[in-house]
Order: C-alpha cells, then structure tokens, then sequence
C-alpha cells in the first residue's frame, strides 16, 4: 500500500502543479511536459540497451496508458488556463470559469484515473515485468 500511494501522490501532485502553474502563461506547464518526455526517452533509451522491447514495453504500457493520458490532460488544462492568462494581462479579460472547470476536470477524470494508474503500476505492470 505504500508503494501505491506515493506513486498516486506523486503522480497527482505533479499533474496538479502542471494545471495550476499554468497561470504564469502556460511556462512551468510547457517545461513539466518536456522534462518528463525527455526523462522517459532516456528511460526507454537506457533500458533498450538491455532488455527487449517487449520488456520495455510490459513494464510501461500498462500502466502507461491511464498515467499518461492523465498527465496529458491535466496539462491541456494547464495551457488552457495559461493562453486564457494572457487575455487576462494583455486584454483585460477575466478569468472567468474556466479555472473553476479546469479544477472539477481535475478532481473528476483525472485523479481517478491517476489512482487506476497507481494500482496497475503497483499490482498489475509489477507482476507482468517481475
């Protein structure tokens, strides 16, 4: 149970903090995604040079799907919040609800999803690769 629920916290705080410093124009949101692309390539990379594909691949993929599908989603939310910001600044608009949905979309899709995440991670992708 611990394993999970640091994987779960990481995972859901990282996601958070990408959706949520999206106000600053979207910056911290854009370097989360390509730091964690880039980190993940030299996963993959590293690991290619001594396991199989299909190695590599049952030890992603899945938990993989759900985790990253989460993670896109919470930084959409993020560049949504981050080009809405600079109508904000720049044009004297409001924010007006789209902070609010990005939020429910959050705690509705995609800490659920992170937490399937989390429990295939741990209980599923750990028996197929172990």
């Amino acid at each position: 149970m611990g394993f999970f629920l640091a994987i779960f916290l990481n995972n859901t705080v990282k996601a958070f903090f990408s959706l949520f410093l999206g106000i600053f124009f979207g910056l911290p949101t854009l370097y989360f995604l390509l730091s964690n692309g880039y980190f993940l390539g030299v996963f993959v990379a590293f690991f290619l040079e001594s396991e199989s594909v299909f190695a590599v691949l049952t030890g992603l993929l899945p938990h993989g799907i759900f985790e990253l599908g989460a993670i896109f989603l919470a930084t959409a939310l993020g560049f949504r919040i981050g080009v809405r910001s600079f109508g904000v600044v720049f044009r004297g608009r409001v924010m007006g609800g789209i902070f609010v949905q990005s939020m429910k979309l959050f705690f509705c899709v995609v800490v659920p999803v992170l937490l399937l995440a989390a429990f295939v991670e741990v209980y599923v992708t750990g028996s197929l690769s172990g």
